[in-house]
């Protein structure tokens, strides 16, 4: 069965998508991360392959959404006929701050990432 959300994650946002991950599924929610081990060249056979049956397909990541990972993703589902809901969360188009008590304010955090696999849900 397929789940309600799969999240598309890598690096330093996979530690806050799995306790995000914690909350949903405590909420009876399922949720599937799946973390692709290349982010470039897109393995777009293998992304396509897993995503194209899924519903509802979220990408969180720290670089910047208009021109990243998640861009190529969106793209190449759409250009294959995905019919689900696709969603990027990523920093707003600002530098990040190079100290890490400053980056938080700018990367996605947990509650952000909660609110938009909620509404991605119509929660």
């Amino acid at each position: 069965e397929a789940p309600d959300v799969t999240i598309v994650t890598y690096s330093g946002m996979l530690p806050i998508v799995e306790r995000t991950a914690e909350e949903l599924m405590a909420e009876e929610l399922s949720v599937e991360i799946l973390v692709p081990a290349l982010l470039n060249p897109v393995p777009a056979h293998q992304l396509r392959r897993h995503l194209l049956d899924r519903e509802s397909v979220l990408v969180i990541e720290e670089g910047y959404g208009e021109s990243g990972f998640g861009t190529a993703l969106g793209a190449m589902l759409l250009e294959a006929g995905f019919r689900g809901r696709f969603a990027r969360v990523s920093p707003p188009p600002v530098p990040i701050p190079p100290a890490r008590s400053l980056e938080s304010s700018v990367l996605p955090g947990q509650t952000r990432i909660m609110e938009s696999v909620l509404r991605a849900l119509d929660l």
